[in-house]
């Protein structure tokens, strides 16, 4: 049995939301561009994952891409 390796998206993009909604610098930057507070990030989280793409948060998660391959088994096929 061989093995391939799988990109795991679901992983990836998930934990690149959590660092957009979470980041410290992303918060305040965020906070600054639309003159508000915490409670407006809180009813309006888009801001910050917006934000967080503009401006290069996307571009700097993608280096670590490689983190979220996986090998899984490769199925056996019988001919």
């Amino acid at each position: 049995m061989g093995f391939q390796e799988v990109f795991d998206h679901q992983a990836f993009m998930r934990q690149q939301v959590i660092e957009a909604l979470t980041c410290p610098v992303n918060r305040d930057m965020t906070r600054r561009e639309h003159g508000c507070d915490d409670w407006a990030l809180y009813r309006n989280p888009e801001w910050l994952v917006q934000h967080f793409a503009r401006n290069g948060g996307a571009e700097a998660f993608a280096k670590h891409r490689a983190k979220y391959v996986r090998e899984i088994p490769s199925p056996e096929y019988e001919i």
